[in-house]
């Protein structure tokens, strides 16, 4: 015997699904904007890691060569 499924709860069910996917897409969506955010932030800290690095050699340099001319200065 063939079981029949009206026609009334197949468009029931598939409204169901169709919303169940509309909210999974937008559960999707939130989280790589929150997985872009991470990275984001990560970025700029790796960023500005390096950009401290560099500063501070730059200053390293500066004050090494300030000192080195302090001292032939007391040399002489």
């Amino acid at each position: 015997m063939k079981k029949v499924i009206s026609k009334g709860h197949q468009v029931e069910t598939y409204r169901k699904f169709h919303d169940a996917e509309y909210l999974r897409s937008i559960g999707m969506a939130t989280q790589i904007q929150e997985q872009r955010e991470k990275n984001a932030i990560l970025d700029s800290f790796e960023d500005g890691v390096e950009q401290g690095i560099k500063q501070g050699v730059e200053q390293g340099i500066k004050q090494g060569v300030e000192q080195g001319k302090k001292k032939v200065k007391d040399c002489f």
